[in-house]
């Protein structure tokens, strides 16, 4: 199964968000998501449920041991297309080891192991694990580069081992640029802009941005064959504002629009079965998280 080198690095990409998840004070989230059907007579809608958490194992002069959790549940609704499937279920356990070697560097490594599949399909054969490697390096008080590496496996793609980098800028006082995973966006590749006026208290915090996904799981067996797997790849742009509670609850409404979006089908040896490209739709949600 032919993957770019993108694709194959959103999986060791969600692994982080786990992490960063449990990092400051182990918070707890919660996300729905509902994509409208597009109008054409090809179609699909999608409502994706997720819950995500950690626990900091240990915390000690900038270093970091964390466990981490994720649930998703996706809905898929088709309409005269080649792909049929209908919920798939992801489950997720990460573990992430962060070391601070001195003022600039940080070594930070995350895994995860997880099963992704159809909800009728067989689960012995739906596992992947996933494991990243980066070396941040503080430029200045602002800046913060992390090259590094990723090591991925899954289904019939097998292990692949890939190029990484995230990025960290605060651009002033109130404007931040980033890469990889934010509050409102778990998973996929991500780079977007963050807002938090003065003004607002710090209650208010802006998000816009770009997120590139790709989800690849199991299928049950039809007369599509045994054990194939399926796979949603989608672009999309997305604004969200969140606001902050005294009581640590964070609330965030977005919205968003599939720009780009591809459902394929995969046989046992990894030979695309078929490919659907689907018209661009919005899609709208709310994102809830408790910090403690």
């Amino acid at each position: 199964m032919h993957k770019n080198i993108l694709s194959y690095s959103l999986c060791s990409l969600i692994i982080s968000s786990l992490v960063n998840s449990a990092s400051a004070r182990a918070p707890i989230q919660a996300s729905y998501t509902y994509q409208l059907e597009s109008n054409s007579s090809e179609s699909v809608s999608i409502g994706r449920i997720s819950a995500r958490g950690g626990a900091p194992l240990y915390r000690k002069n900038g270093s970091l041991l964390v466990l981490g959790v994720r649930y998703s549940m996706d809905s898929y609704h088709f309409e005269n297309t080649t792909a049929d499937w209908e919920k798939v279920h992801n489950t997720e356990l990460g573990l992430g080891f962060r070391w601070r070697i001195n003022d600039q560097w940080l070594w930070a490594n995350y895994s995860s192991f997880g099963l992704s599949a159809e909800e009728s399909a067989e689960k012995n054969d739906a596992y992947r694990y996933s494991l990243i490697s980066i070396a941040e390096y503080k430029v200045n008080e602002n800046l913060t580069i992390g090259p590094g590496f990723g090591i991925t496996h899954e289904f019939e793609l097998g292990t692949s081992i890939f190029p990484i980098i995230a990025v960290k800028w605060q651009i002033n006082d109130e404007w931040k640029l980033s890469s990889g995973p934010s509050e409102v966006t778990a998973t996929g590749a991500n780079v977007y802009f963050s807002y938090k006026p003065k003004a607002l208290n710090d209650q208010w915090e802006f998000t816009a941005g770009t997120s590139y996904s790709s989800k690849n799981f199991r299928l049950a067996d039809t007369t599509r064959g045994p054990k194939t797997s399926g796979e949603e790849k989608s672009f999309s742009l997305y604004l969200a504002a969140t606001y902050r509670l005294n009581n640590g609850l964070r609330i965030s409404p977005l919205i968003g629009y599939q720009a780009s979006q591809t459902f394929s089908i995969f046989d046992r040896s990894g030979n695309e079965l078929s490919k659907e490209k689907l018209d661009a739709a919005p899609y709208f949600g709310l994102n809830f998280g408790l910090e403690f």
